[in-house]
């Protein structure tokens, strides 16, 4: 039955990373592995896939049986994989907990780490891997060289060892298992932008440039958000520097408002009507084709601009500590936090539609404001992380999934209920999220 697991590869349209190994099980010499990416199976002629189109991910414990494969996610979750896919399961540990065995002398305080599935019991020091049996302990070699190890596999006479630095294999020496992958970047995904053949993907570990099997890092520094404009786009850095890059030009325009501003930190970034927004600490700073210009408000005293908004003459600055400020030039701007209507003062988007300015908040969902007064708006989550217009429905991504506005309310899009990281258009919409990218077209 597992014979057919490992022909239903993932889907063209879902690029994965598969960092952290948690778990590994295996089904005579057929060996899968439970990732951070979901699950995967290894071929006979030793390629990894990943094992079925909807697999979950942050896999961290798998269990072959009878009737399929068994994998618990990071929350508590079960799924069942058999010829038919995956399938909720319920929740639950599959394992029994582990025994507890003295330690191997000679181990200096070691603790128990994972119990193999063949029956190989490993406990680990700071050098040391060692198996027990009916003899006793046996030193089985040295750890990988990596920071934590999360489990350990014996098949045949390989020894397999998932850690947080990917999946090794024991011969003599260990050598890391190369793991299949259409992203470039280990860890969170915070933007990606699409020119023609080529994407533009930002996150934990720096920018890159380039496609699947052909990346090259532009910048290493961690990537806060990606705007595209037109054939370029703008890169917000955990730093607070922004670059401009145009890929088609292989040109990289590096701090762009360095010396063009007193405070050129960028928190937020958002385009709209000929202007460039970028939000910093204590307001924002304005490009156009006039130059730039700087807005700096005794109502943003000491906070943040977490998100930012342009209409006509009209900002929109949503803050950390404040909520949400409006601006139009002329008088005192307009203010609301939960004495006027804003229940959470953490505002994380903002959306400009025909109905008003959708605003995503971190713990209290969405709002809509209009004219001069704002109030709840019926959205699928609490925690708004990024909100995008795409072909006049509204996109909410949040800390538990992504969805999109049908007739009846809000359909859940396909991302396994992960956080959303960012969303983006390129003529089909684009989710990123904390283990992937999902292209999607509703």
């Amino acid at each position: 039955m597992l014979l057919a697991i490992l022909t239903l590869a993932a889907p063209a349209t879902v690029w994965r990373c598969y960092e952290e190994v948690f778990a590994l099980a295996a089904d005579g010499p057929r060996v899968f592995a439970g990732t951070d990416g979901g699950v995967l199976g290894r071929q006979e002629d030793g390629n990894w896939l990943q094992v079925g189109a909807d697999c979950p991910s942050d896999v961290r414990e798998l269990k072959v049986t009878s009737v399929g494969l068994l994998a618990r996610v990071g929350d508590g979750r079960v799924f069942l994989f058999t010829t038919s896919g995956w399938k909720r399961n319920g929740t639950g540990a599959l394992q029994n907990p582990p025994l507890s065995f003295e330690a191997p002398k000679g181990s200096g305080g070691t603790r128990l780490t994972a119990v193999s599935s063949d029956g190989l019991y490993s406990f680990w020091n700071a050098k040391y891997y060692y198996r027990r049996s009916a003899d006793g302990w046996s030193e089985v070699g040295p750890r990988p060289p990596t920071p934590l190890d999360y489990c350990v596999l014996r098949v045949g006479k390989e020894l397999l060892a998932g850690t947080q630095q990917g999946l090794w294999k024991f011969d003599g020496d260990w050598k890391r298992v190369p793991l299949p992958s259409r992203l470039p970047i280990s860890g969170r995904i915070e933007g990606i932008a699409g020119f023609d053949n080529k994407f533009l993907v930002g996150g934990s570990s720096g920018i890159y440039v380039g496609r699947p099997g052909d990346w090259k890092l532009v910048n290493k520094t961690r990537v806060r958000q990606i705007v595209r404009e037109g054939d370029s786009a703008w890169v917000v850095y955990g730093s607070g520097a922004v670059d401009k890059i145009v890929p088609r030009l292989d040109r990289l325009y590096d701090d762009v408002l360095y010396g063009g501003a007193k405070r050129p930190w960028t928190g937020a970034m958002a385009l709209g009507d000929g202007v460039a927004l970028f939000g910093g600490h204590g307001g924002w700073i304005e490009k156009s084709a006039k130059g730039i210009s700087e807005r700096y408000m005794d109502e943003l005293k000491g906070d943040v601009v977490t998100a930012i908004l342009a209409r006509e003459r009209l900002r929109w600055i949503g803050t950390q500590k404040s909520g949400l400020v409006r601006y139009s030039g002329n008088g005192k701007p307009l203010v609301w936090n939960p004495g006027n209507g804003l229940s959470d003062t953490w505002v994380t988007a903002l959306a400009g539609t025909s109905r008003g300015i959708i605003v995503g908040t971190a713990s209290k969902g969405l709002f809509l404001q209009k004219s001069f007064s704002i109030e709840p708006f019926p959205g699928p989550t609490q925690m708004v992380r990024c909100l995008l217009q795409y072909k006049n429905r509204v996109v909410v991504g949040g800390m538990d999934g992504a969805w999109i506005e049908d007739g009846a309310g809000w359909t859940k899009l396909d991302t396994n209920g992960e956080e959303t990281t960012s969303l983006s258009t390129d003529g089909r919409l684009i989710v990123t999220t904390n283990r992937g990218v999902f292209f999607l077209s509703p």
